[in-house]
């Protein structure tokens, strides 16, 4: 029946769990080879966990990871961080999907009452406007760091960061990379260059004024409003004049 549905070349969104059900990388593949198909899955990870070193299930690990599946297998005979591992094994999950050019947003669920993975909630999609959109969903249930920017996770019992520099994602980090690639957002809305830039990062939408206001307190940029003359009011509608 699934199948059938996938070939009849129409746009689906696809709820799956590959690791209770027996999907095999091909047909995960399958379900998102149409255009405007995208793909939810939720991810066990206590499941991938035990089944890393069960010869029993090994066929079926085999199957959903393919020839990534021997990587993970020596990773785990030479690593003994549990952290480590678990980062492995999610961004070699990320990599079946993205080495064939989709993108992919992932959202970590810890236990409520200890420090360790529940599962995550992975989106893949090819279309940047669909992650976007399922970012500013998920986002809704994220935690945050202090200036603002989500972990896209919950109940990740994260000591906050007192400098959020330190932090793979920041306010200050966002209006560098802006600032780097001036030739690109040169003359466009705010609005437009967080839908151009957004999609690879946990950067939101709010974000973007942020990293914006950022730059005009240190005098790098101007906003032009919708009448073409400079303002100081921050709208996702102004555009962006570099100095």
């Amino acid at each position: 029946m699934l199948k059938k549905a996938f070939e009849e070349n129409t746009p689906a969104l696809t709820f799956i769990d590959p690791l209770g059900y027996g999907f095999t990388q091909k047909m995960l593949m399958f379900a998102i080879k149409n255009w405007g198909s995208d793909l939810f899955m939720l991810f066990n990870f206590n499941r991938i966990r035990a089944a890393i070193k069960n010869s029993k299930v090994e066929q079926n690990m085999v199957e959903i990871f393919g020839d990534y599946f021997p990587k993970i297998q020596e990773y785990y005979d030479k690593e003994s961080s549990p952290q480590k591992r678990e980062l492995f094994i999610i961004e070699t999950f990320q990599s079946i999907f993205e080495d064939k050019g989709f993108m992919t947003l992932k959202f970590k669920v810890n236990f409520p009452d200890r420090d360790q993975t529940s599962h995550y909630l992975f989106f893949i999609s090819k279309v940047k406007l669909a992650i976007t959109r399922a970012k500013e969903i998920m986002s809704k249930y994220s935690e945050y760091q202090v200036d603002g920017i989500p972990h896209f996770g919950a109940n990740l019992n994260m000591l906050p960061v007192l400098n959020p520099d330190f932090n793979i994602h920041s306010i200050n980090k966002l209006a560098s990379l802006i600032y780097q690639n001036k030739q690109e957002y040169e003359g466009i809305t705010i609005e437009d260059i967080y839908l151009a830039h957004n999609h690879k990062t946990n950067y939101i939408k709010p974000n973007y004024k942020d990293a914006i206001k950022k730059l005009m307190d240190d005098n790098h940029v101007v906003l032009i409003d919708k009448m073409g003359k400079e303002t100081i009011r921050i709208t996702y509608t102004a555009k962006v004049k570099f100095k």
